[in-house]
């Protein structure tokens, strides 16, 4: 899986990485309109809950991130 090795590489950087949670959208055709909108409620869900765990996680790692400035 290449976002399982990109996120080895990365690591390897010391770059910091959100780990969990991991969304994989299948069925792209069926999930964005022609638009490009998202328009199916269970992915949208599960971005959601991505956004939700990353601004969660930037809290906890800024003091991290203040050391790399």
């Amino acid at each position: 899986m290449i976002q399982l090795h990109l996120r080895q590489i990365l690591t390897h950087v010391g770059a910091l990485t959100l780990g969990k949670p991991e969304v994989l959208v299948a069925r792209a055709g069926q999930v964005f309109d022609a638009d490009g909108r998202l328009v199916d409620d269970a992915a949208r869900g599960f971005l959601r809950d991505l956004l939700s765990a990353l601004a969660d996680w930037i809290e906890r790692v800024s003091p991290a991130l203040r050391l790399y400035t």
